[in-house]
């Protein structure tokens, strides 16, 4: 027995052994010994001491005699004290002499097991068992052991014991999962500090252990997504919402930016409010850059990097499908080579590419940051200028027919040369096909005209003059002129 423990007394009058200060049995293996039944040969002794002695313990005492016969073994209440009765009271359950076991069986406990216990019992062998309690009923801790023929079982409520042991072991899934878990997870109090993250977190922002704790989640969101991550924060704190997800960027220990997808939902208090944020963090920078090469590849020409027809077309409905409150929506720059055939035939494909790729940067060093240039297929370009003028569109028409004539890429018919058609995007209800076709009919006649050379093409009505009436622009002239009237536009 363990230093300081004293041993259980059995008292020559009652028959039962001494208990702990509390009134407690002093542990769930204690062993109250009880006074054989009382039979006629053999009167009880002292039983108002006894059911005395018992009542007065913490612990609940049911003396049982083994029944059954021919059947299965059950278990009849002799007696019962106090703490028994009432604790059995609040499992639904009013214990008197004369009951049997088996009639009030119930939970984890069947009668299926209630005969292999006793069972147990009877070879000799003490039983330890928790009887876990449902709809608010106490878990109750079983041990019996056979005494003088009968059973004596004790029952102690352990309810606050269990509740607790079942709390950490909650507790040690949770940080199971949580420090093992492939994707990030954090913990975030109300205002977005960092309470608590997993190793995945920290490893993919590039931080040693526990050193994002204490930080907001605002320090680790880019400059750009702050707004929204403390609009979010606040839906989340508010009750509005408690469950979001979207994806945006946060910044690792060197400054990098990467892009993340959360999935944030809140752990509500006692109240309903907001007392955590748990976020999954996945790092998807990777996903979101294969995706953005998929759209560019989709969208450019391999050779020159320019928008491809398909992705033009979009821009170009985009702009002609805008409200019309201001005019000119924009203006469309359609461009072919003079002299590109030949050069291909004389110096190889692989030179009228070159002379393509050389006509792209002249074309991109040209324009404004927010227009829309294009390789249509072959040596045919075209430019959207969103919001542009006649007068702005003539001086990037001049810009281009300039540029490519200083790229200096001759054949023996002569320097390699653009000729441009400008088309005014007014409003007028021209859809995107008849707005190209207006661009390239003024664009053809600029060649026709001798090339190296711009010309603007504006719906019938604009100017009244006949059609087919045309002035030019050439590189070394100043920009004006008449327009050539559309037929039916």
């Amino acid at each position: 027995m363990a230093q300081g423990t004293a041993a259980p007394r059995a008292d020559r009058n009652t028959g039962m052994t001494s208990c702990a200060g509390d009134g407690s049995l002093g542990g769930r293996a204690a062993v109250v010994v009880l006074p054989p039944l009382a039979t006629a040969s053999a009167p009880a002794t002292g039983p108002e001491l006894l059911s005395s002695s018992l009542d007065a313990l913490a612990d609940g005492v049911v003396r049982c005699r083994i029944v059954g016969g021919d059947g299965p073994a059950d278990l009849e209440v002799v007696l019962a004290n106090r703490a028994a009765r009432d604790l059995l009271n609040r499992r639904g359950v009013t214990l008197e002499p004369g009951m049997r076991l088996a009639s009030i069986a119930s939970g984890p406990v069947s009668r299926r097991d209630l005969h292999r216990y006793v069972r147990v019992v009877l070879s000799g062998r003490p039983l330890d068992v928790v009887d876990h309690g449902d709809d608010g009923h106490p878990d109750v801790e079983v041990h019996a052991v056979p005494v003088d023929g009968d059973v004596v079982i004790t029952l102690r409520d352990v309810t606050l014991r269990a509740s607790e042991q079942r709390r950490r072991e909650a507790d040690a899934r949770f940080r199971t999962a949580f420090d093992r878990a492939p994707i990030g997870i954090m913990l975030l109090d109300p205002a977005g500090a960092v309470l608590q993250a997993n190793g995945a977190v920290h490893a993919m922002l590039g931080y040693e252990a526990d050193a994002l704790v204490g930080m907001s989640a605002l320090e680790l969101t880019h400059p750009d997504d702050r707004s929204r991550t403390t609009a979010q924060l606040e839906a989340l704190r508010s009750g509005t919402s408690d469950h979001l997800r979207g994806e945006k960027r946060y910044l690792t220990a060197d400054g990098e930016a990467r892009w993340v997808a959360l999935s944030s939902s809140t752990v509500p208090d006692d109240h309903g409010g907001c007392r955590q944020v748990i976020v999954h963090v996945q790092d998807v920078t990777e996903r979101r850059r294969i995706e953005a090469q998929l759209r560019f590849e989709a969208e450019r020409d391999p050779l020159t990097g320019l928008l491809n027809r398909r992705a033009f077309d979009d821009c170009l409905s985009a702009v002609v499908g805008a409200p019309t409150l201001r005019r000119p929506l924009g203006a469309l720059l359609a461009l072919d080579l003079d002299g590109f055939k030949s050069l291909n035939d004389e110096l190889g494909h692989g030179a009228g590419d070159q002379a393509l790729a050389a006509t792209a940067e002249v074309l991109l060093h040209a324009v404004r940051t927010t227009d829309a240039v294009a390789r249509l297929g072959g040596d045919e370009f075209a430019v959207l200028l969103p919001g542009a003028r006649c007068e702005p569109a003539r001086r990037i028409a001049t810009a281009i027919v300039a540029g490519v004539a200083a790229l200096d890429i001759r054949n023996s018919r002569g320097p390699l040369t653009a000729s441009v058609g400008i088309a005014l995007v007014d409003g007028t209800g021209a859809d995107p096909d008849a707005l190209l076709d207006a661009a390239d009919l003024a664009m053809y006649e600029a060649k026709r005209a001798g090339g190296n050379q711009w010309s603007v093409a504006e719906p019938a009505g604009a100017h009244p003059r006949l059609p087919g009436t045309a002035a030019w622009g050439r590189a070394a002239d100043r920009p004006g002129g008449d327009v050539i009237t559309l037929p039916g536009g």
